[in-house]
């Protein structure tokens, strides 16, 4: 090292003066920095990073010649920064007699192992070969914005590397000139994921998709499965699926998933099979991107599936739209969270479930959530699992604009301080034959209490809806009524009732003894519930 330079150099700030750059040509190297912060003593990064290239490669880009002014500022290591001015050619010599290549901390540009980025040649070969080279050193594996990549097979990402993107999750999924980093699959190939590793703000889209010219019906040409998670620890953040038959699957027996921020339009786009134990799915939205000139077409599929096990797995903040079932839970045994989900469709009239549970299912709490215009909001067919004995629980959830708000085909329920309107006004019928809650199984434990039912109005239509003689233990009460012909509940009918005479004594009433009186009932009603 330079004798004027023999402190160390430690998170140095590069201000490039008198060079010009356009978006996203901002040079960066060092990406690693604060991966490998404890390791290294001596190291130069650079702010505005974006694209990732060699430090070598600052002088063949042409975007900097050897004679440009850098403004750096040198860590004296007693809380004091010098300012210095370098030439570019003493800062690469500079560097390069301090540091290792980029390669050696595991950081890999795929840049420097394929030979196509606009997704028309297969690389599958020269991609398997960037991930081995991080595997090696369990590294990062960058894709650059504005690069496309075709594998026709699958390529394998090794256990505990990374790979990184730097897409903006656009919401048009057939843009081929967009700054996003992706990787394109043929049908039949798939990133496979293997033990602790990540992909971050990446878009993985089929090949069908990017050179579909038709888009009237895309969920035609969806071929495939884009994401394979193999093993444990896998994560997926701020990633975009499109135009695959499966989005993303797990094999089996996995745990501990990690999927955030993530856009899919997919018939099927997540199905979790075998998750072992708490996998998290939080800002998922699912929705038909692929559409093409505005079409919304409908997906014939599920959006989110946790099946064959389901260990403490959390979703929060997740949503579907135009997916006929939106959440599906089959076989999960164990505890599953709903918090702030919500699935929509557009017509009631067509099959669609917001949430479907089934088969051997433990406790499963529903909280917070909205489901809206579709035929079933919420569907029970589940058996109490042998290893968890629990319930469904739906706690302060909204559901709207359905033919059947909740149905329990099978299985206890506990539905409390929950909102279920029927139509978007009395005034209109838009649904037919309407049932806020519709209980089958006569053996059921359910609890209906503290809801509010709303303009459920058409003939024959009920707030609560019970087949045959109840044999389970039951509990409605407490519930309130706003344009309903007929709760079916006999105590909320009863109460409402009452509490419409009362008011019609209050109303008409001129004795202040008789208005007071009315005045207390209701308070004291209202108070208690």
């Amino acid at each position: 090292m330079s004798p004027h330079f023999s402190v160390l150099i430690d998170i140095v700030f590069i201000k490039v003066l008198e060079v010009k750059y356009m978006y996203k040509e901002y040079i960066t190297f060092f990406h690693f920095v604060n991966k490998y912060f404890k390791q290294i003593s001596n190291f130069i990064g650079l702010h505005n990073m974006a694209d990732i290239i060699k430090i070598s490669q600052l002088l063949e880009s042409g975007v900097v010649a050897t004679d440009d002014l850098l403004e750096v500022s040198i860590n004296n290591q007693n809380g004091t920064y010098t300012s210095r001015k370098l030439q570019v050619s003493t800062l690469l010599a500079l560097v390069n007699s301090q540091l290792p290549t980029s390669g050696n901390f595991g950081m890999i540009n795929i840049l420097d192992y394929v030979n196509n980025t606009d997704a028309t040649v297969d690389q599958t070969a020269n991609v398997q070969a960037a991930f081995n080279a991080a595997a090696a050193t369990g590294g990062q594996v960058i894709i650059p914005s504005g690069t496309e990549i075709l594998c026709l097979s699958d390529v394998t990402l090794a256990s505990h590397c990374d790979i990184l993107g730097f897409s903006k999750l656009t919401e048009n999924a057939f843009d081929v000139t967009s700054l996003e980093s992706g990787l394109v699959f043929a049908d039949g190939a798939s990133l496979v994921m293997e033990l602790g590793s990540t992909i971050t703000a990446v878009r993985v889209r089929s090949q069908s998709v990017r050179e579909a010219t038709d888009f009237t019906d895309p969920s035609s040409f969806f071929t495939g499965t884009g994401i394979k998670i193999n093993n444990t620890d896998v994560s997926i953040i701020s990633c975009s699926v499109f135009g695959f038959t499966n989005g993303i699957i797990s094999t089996g027996p996995t745990g501990r998933t990690t999927i955030t921020d993530m856009k899919a339009d997919n018939i099927n786009s997540i199905n979790l099979d075998n998750s072992e134990d708490v996998s998290r799915l939080t800002n998922v939205q699912i929705w038909p991107f692929c559409g093409g000139a505005g079409s919304l077409a409908i997906r014939d599929g599920i959006g989110i599936t946790l099946q064959n096990n389901g260990d403490w797995t959390h979703l929060t903040n997740c949503f579907t739209w135009g997916v006929t079932v939106g959440f599906k839970l089959n076989d999960v045994r164990s505890n599953v969270s709903f918090t702030a989900c919500g699935s929509d469709f557009p017509s009631f009239t067509e099959p669609s479930t917001g949430i479907d549970i089934e088969g051997d299912c433990g406790t499963v709490d529903i909280i917070g959530s909205r489901i809206e215009l579709v035929e079933t909001g919420i569907h029970l067919n589940y058996t109490p699992s042998v290893d968890n004995i629990g319930s469904v629980n739906i706690i302060g959830c909204t559901i709207s604009r359905f033919s059947q708000g909740i149905l329990i085909t099978q299985g206890d329920a506990k539905i409390i301080g929950c909102t279920i309107i029927g139509e978007r006004d009395g005034n209109e019928n838009l649904n037919g034959l309407l049932e806020g809650v519709k209980i089958i199984d006569t053996t059921a434990f359910v609890t209906v209490s503290e809801n509010l039912f709303e303009n459920i109005v058409a003939v024959g239509s009920k707030a609560i809806e019970q087949d045959g003689v109840p044999t389970g233990s039951r509990t409605l009460d407490r519930n309130h009524l706003k344009n309903v012909t007929d709760s079916g509940d006999d105590n909320s009918d009863q109460e409402s009732n009452m509490l419409t005479a009362i008011g019609v004594v209050k109303g008409t009433a001129t004795d202040p003894d008789v208005i007071a009186l009315c005045q207390a009932f209701e308070d004291n009603y209202f108070k208690n519930t």
